[in-house]
C-alpha cells in the first residue's frame, strides 16, 4: 500500500493526468490531495471532474486549500466574487464555458449571483463537503498551507491550514493576521453573516473566528517571550 500525497493542481488537468498515469493507482493506494484544485490554470472544471472519477479506483483524501475556500466565498459576497476573479476565478469560469464578457458583466455586479449555476452542484458539494481541513495518518499529517506546532490540528486556526506559508525554526516567512487584524475582521463578519445568515449558523461563524482570535493573541505573546526553537507536532514527520 502506498500513500501519496498531490499538492496544488491549480486547473492543470493534463499534469494532473500525466502524473496519474505515471503513478497508476491501485485500490489500496491512498491518495492525499492538499487542497487548491481551481483557478490559474486552463482546466479546473477537468480537474473536479478527474478527481471525482479518481474514487472508485483507489482510497482518496480531499483537502481543502484556500483557492478552494475563495471559490467558495465568491457565492456569496461581491467584494470576495472580485477578489476571487482576480486570484485565477476568471480562468475557472473560462473552463466552464462561460464566456469573457458575462464574466466582465458579474464582475460590474449585474447578475453576479447567476454564476453559481454554470458549475455543477456535484463540484459545489465536493469543494464544500467532501473536502476536508486536514489528514492525519499514523506517522504523518498533511495540511494545505501549514500547522502550528504548539497547538493540536483539531484546534489550527483557518489562516495557518489554508494560508500560511512554511516557517522555518522560529522564523515565519510571511506574518499571521495579528489579534487586532482578527478582531477587526470577525466584526465585520458578524455584521454582514448577521444579514443572510440564521442565529445557529451565525454563533457557529462567531465560534470559529473567537477560537482564531485566541490563537492569535497567544501566537503574539508566544512571539514576544522569544521561546526556543519548536519541535516536529508531537514528533510525526511533516508531509511538505
Amino acid at each position: 500500500m502506498r500513500t501519496l500525497a498531490i499538492g496544488d493542481i491549480h486547473g492543470c488537468l493534463t499534469a494532473l493526468d500525466l502524473l496519474l498515469e505515471q503513478v497508476q493507482p491501485q485500490p489500496d493506494d491512498l491518495i492525499v490531495t492538499l487542497g487548491d484544485y481551481v483557478d490559474r490554470g486552463p482546466d479546473s472544471k477537468g480537474v473536479l471532474d478527474r478527481l471525482l472519477a479518481l474514487r472508485p479506483r483507489c482510497r482518496m483524501v480531499t483537502l481543502k486549500g484556500n483557492h478552494d475556500l475563495m471559490m467558495l466565498a465568491a457565492r456569496d459576497d461581491l467584494e470576495h466574487f472580485h477578489d476571487w476573479l482576480s486570484c485565477g476565478g476568471k480562468q475557472t469560469l473560462e473552463s466552464y464555458r462561460v464566456e469573457s464578457h458575462r464574466v466582465e458583466s458579474y464582475r460590474s455586479g449585474v447578475d453576479w449571483e447567476t454564476f453559481a449555476p454554470s458549475i455543477p452542484e456535484r463540484h459545489w458539494r465536493f469543494l464544500e463537503e467532501d473536502c476536508v481541513p486536514y489528514y492525519e495518518s499514523d506517522t504523518h499529517f498533511f495540511v494545505h498551507a501549514n500547522a502550528d506546532t504548539d497547538v493540536p490540528l483539531a484546534e489550527q486556526p483557518d489562516y495557518m491550514l489554508y494560508w500560511e506559508r512554511l516557517r522555518f525554526g522560529r522564523r515565519i516567512a510571511v506574518a499571521p493576521p495579528t489579534h487586532e487584524q482578527l478582531r477587526t475582521k470577525y466584526v465585520k463578519l458578524q455584521e454582514d453573516l448577521s444579514r443572510r445568515l440564521s442565529a445557529a449558523q451565525l454563533k457557529q461563524r462567531a465560534d470559529e473566528l473567537e477560537k482564531e482570535l485566541a490563537a492569535a493573541k497567544e501566537r503574539e505573546q508566544r512571539l514576544a517571550r522569544e521561546r526556543a526553537p519548536r519541535r516536529n507536532w508531537k514528533g510525526r514527520k511533516p508531509s511538505w
